[in-house]
């Protein structure tokens, strides 16, 4: 999967940058999303772990992207200093560029915070592989044969 690839490199590079310890996690069987939520994904990761390095003055950070056969969630959890979300204004720029990236996907977005507890925030969202959507030959129809090639023939129609 790109996304668990181009996640891996990032934190492997990011790791130089901080005194925090950064771990990756991913669960479940993953399955190819579509482009745009993969790259909103990879942003809201790169913009929590950015946020971590600028404010958090975490030890630790975790992040989870968990694949089920319905939903991926990705999830960039530290132990820092956390903040009063109430406070969350114009000038929070980076939440609200991860929150409009989320919701460009149709993802579920949230951050739990408070002070001195860290800060943990989600995207969830995506739909079923299609390789778990069944199509047979019954459920499928000509709608318009004059575009196939034997268009001069009968159409065959199923179901």
């Amino acid at each position: 999967n790109d996304l668990s690839l181009l996640l891996k490199q990032f934190i492997t590079g990011f790791q130089s940058r901080s005194d925090a310890e950064i771990d990756l996690v991913i669960t479940g069987e993953e399955w190819r999303l579509p482009g745009t939520v993969q790259v909103s994904l990879y942003r809201i990761a790169q913009e929590g772990l950015n946020n971590v390095l600028k404010h958090a003055r975490a030890d630790h950070v975790r992040v989870t992207l968990v694949y089920t056969p319905e939903t991926v969630a990705l999830t960039v959890a530290d132990d820092g200093r956390g903040f009063d979300p109430t406070r969350i204004n114009g000038e929070c720029m980076g939440v609200k560029i991860m929150r409009e990236r989320a919701d460009s996907c149709k993802l579920q977005f949230s951050i739990h915070t408070a002070p001195q507890q860290g800060t943990r925030l989600s995207a969830t969202g995506g739909q079923p592989p299609l390789a778990n959507i069944a199509v047979t030959q019954e459920s499928m129809h000509v709608i318009a044969p004059e575009l196939t090639e034997t268009a001069h023939q009968e159409p065959t129609i199923y179901g």
